[in-house]
């Protein structure tokens, strides 16, 4: 595996975020991200399109693989290089349960998140200090799609 196609919601806030952290990350696998309600994802992966959800991080490998939810979240730690012990970890029977939940509060939680990050940003804004911006990560590259 080279390559893993991230799928998010390009309309959530924390989704958005976690997309341009991920960009800037050290990786041993590539990603490209292309937001889920893009006719990208139509043309690239037709067969996955009834299986798209809002409410899941969605991640496809070059090789077919389809990772959703937790599964995804641990992927996207193996991929990056000062994660993947990490994600080895995660993954472990032990933790199941544990990294189960937490996936779930973010998932379930991610819209009054967003919330919360804009009005921060909004608040540094009015202090000066208005330079997260969540849009710009990668606007002219491959990986911003």
């Amino acid at each position: 595996m080279k390559l893993l196609y991230v799928l998010y919601d390009r309309n959530c806030e924390l989704c958005r975020r976690c997309k341009n952290w991920l960009a800037k990350q050290p990786k041993y696998i590539d990603m490209i991200f292309i937001a889920q309600q893009s006719n990208q994802v139509k043309i690239i992966m037709p067969d996955l399109v009834n299986d798209l959800s809002l409410d899941d991080l969605i991640l496809v490998s070059d090789t077919g693989l389809v990772y959703k939810g937790k599964k995804a979240w641990i992927m996207c730690m193996y991929a990056l290089k000062n994660y993947r012990e990490w994600s080895l970890l995660f993954a472990r029977p032990g933790f199941d349960v544990l990294t189960r939940a937490v996936v779930h509060q973010i998932s379930s939680n991610r819209k009054s998140i967003s919330g919360a990050l804009l009005k921060l940003n909004a608040s540094n804004c009015e202090t000066g200090n208005c330079d997260i911006h969540s849009n710009d990560v990668n606007k002219n590259s491959r990986r911003g799609l």
